[in-house]
C-alpha cells in the first residue's frame, strides 16, 4: 500500500478533481485489492493491476457523483476552482529555474490541464497513467487493452494536445 498509494491517489485525484474524493477512491481501491489478492493471477504487473482497480473505483465514484449532482437541487453550476493542476507534473521544480519564466510555465501547465480535461475519457485515462510513469504494457494491463491500442490512443491524444500547447497565451 505504501508503495502504490501515491500513484493510486494521483490517478484518482486527476480523474475526480479533489482530494476528498481521491482519498475515498484510494481507500476503496486498497480494500478491493486486499479482498481480491488471493484471486490475482499475475497476468499483469502488480502496479498495473492495482491502478486498473483504481481507475474502476474512480470511474464509479465519478458516475455516482454525476448522479448525485443531477439529483441535487442545491448543486452550484460551474467547475471546481480547486481542480487538480497537471502543472505539478510539468512544472520545473529546480531551484535554478528562471523566476521570470514561472508565469509562462504556469500558463503552459494550465493549458495542458485544460487540454487533458477536454480529452475523451479513454484518452484522458491513458495520458494520466502515462504521466504517472507507467510503460505501454502496464497501461495496457491497467485499462484492459492491447498495447497497439494504447499506443494509438496516446498518439491521438498527443496529436490533440500538441497544437494547444504550441499556442502562445
Amino acid at each position: 500500500m505504501k508503495a502504490h498509494m501515491p500513484s493510486v491517489h494521483a490517478v484518482a485525484r486527476r480523474l475526480l478533481g479533489d482530494d476528498a474524493s481521491a482519498d475515498d477512491a484510494a481507500q476503496e481501491t486498497f480494500l478491493a485489492v486486499w479482498r481480491s489478492a488471493k484471486t490475482y493471477r499475475g497476468d499483469a504487473p502488480g502496479r498495473a493491476w492495482i491502478l486498473r482497480i483504481a481507475l474502476n473505483k474512480a470511474r464509479s465514484a465519478g458516475r455516482w457523483r454525476s448522479v448525485r449532482r443531477w439529483l441535487s437541487l442545491d448543486h452550484a453550476a460551474g467547475g471546481d476552482p480547486d481542480a487538480p493542476a497537471l502543472g505539478e507534473a510539468v512544472a520545473d521544480p529546480s531551484p535554478e529555474a528562471d523566476p521570470a519564466g514561472k508565469r509562462e510555465r504556469d500558463d503552459r501547465a494550465e493549458r495542458l490541464r485544460a487540454a487533458v480535461e477536454g480529452l475523451p475519457p479513454r484518452q484522458k485515462e491513458m495520458v494520466l497513467l502515462r504521466l504517472e510513469g507507467l510503460e505501454i504494457n502496464e497501461i495496457a494491463a491497467a485499462v484492459g487493452a492491447a498495447e497497439g491500442t494504447v499506443k494509438a490512443t496516446l498518439h491521438q491524444a498527443r496529436a490533440r494536445l500538441e497544437p494547444l500547447l504550441k499556442e502562445t497565451p
